[in-house]
């Protein structure tokens, strides 16, 4: 199947390099009429941290993890509000940012 195929269009070199020519005019034109863009802009305004210290009570993850990264998180500029959640060996920390803030606009 393959040897008519290709004997097909051995015989007719001026079709095969017409398709050719109309392949490669297509897929120019249509990446240039597709929109793209390389870095988008996104903006998110909430943040989450999720730590895991297994082994480690519930007491211990609010000390010696969610506790520490909350008082970094608190120093920063442009950060509205830090909630948190601390369990057996495991913390999730959400960060809200001052980027839409009704108050804000």
């Amino acid at each position: 199947m393959w040897d008519k195929f290709i004997a097909f269009f051995a015989q007719r070199h001026m079709l095969a390099n017409l398709m050719f020519i109309g392949i490669m005019l297509s897929g120019m034109y249509f990446w240039f009429a597709t929109n793209k863009e390389e870095l988008p802009n996104v903006t998110r305004d909430m943040v989450r941290v999720s730590t895991s210290y297994p082994g480690a009570s519930a007491e211990q993850v609010e000390y010696f993890v969610t506790k520490e990264i909350e008082d970094k998180l608190k120093g920063l500029d442009g950060i509205y509000q830090v909630t948190s959640n601390s369990g057996a060996g495991s913390s999730s920390i959400s960060v809200e940012l001052e980027l839409r803030r009704p108050d804000r606009d």
